[in-house]
């Protein structure tokens, strides 16, 4: 149970992790993933990157960092151009309402909360300010 601004009660239903952050390990692994665009290519450039290793197959390379690509965003862009990533943010409050959602929850895409225009919860951490 949740209390929204007016102070009244609610059952919060909602999803977290609403976002566009989830990149896929792709090094020593690109041949998994036949036609990806070129690391260069303007509309999708910002859909590669490098995270830190979690899973035991990268553990086992020894490196910090391993290359990375967004299938997520790169399909939001596709579909929607190099302004996808606001549209997605202003289409999911009413995609999570359709769904029968009323909060989008921990872990979201700033973007989606921070245009208030849906109910969300995030974690408080007292070693930083919210947002």
């Amino acid at each position: 149970v949740s209390v929204d601004p007016a102070g009244k009660l609610f059952c919060s239903h909602g999803l977290d992790c609403v976002n566009t952050l989830i990149p896929t390990g792709v090094e020593n692994r690109e041949h998994y993933f036949e036609g990806l665009p070129a690391k260069d290519d303007p509309l999708f450039a910002a859909c590669y990157g490098r995270a830190e290793p979690r899973h035991s197959y990268y553990k086992t390379l020894g490196k910090k960092y391993i290359s990375t690509y967004n299938f997520c965003l790169a399909n939001i862009l596709r579909k929607y151009g190099s302004d996808g990533k606001r549209i997605y943010a202003d289409l999911m409050p009413r995609r999570l309402r359709s769904w029968g959602f009323n909060t989008m929850g921990n872990w979201s895409f700033p973007e989606n909360y921070r245009n208030k225009k849906f109910p969300y919860a995030i974690s408080l951490n007292p070693q930083r300010p919210p947002i």
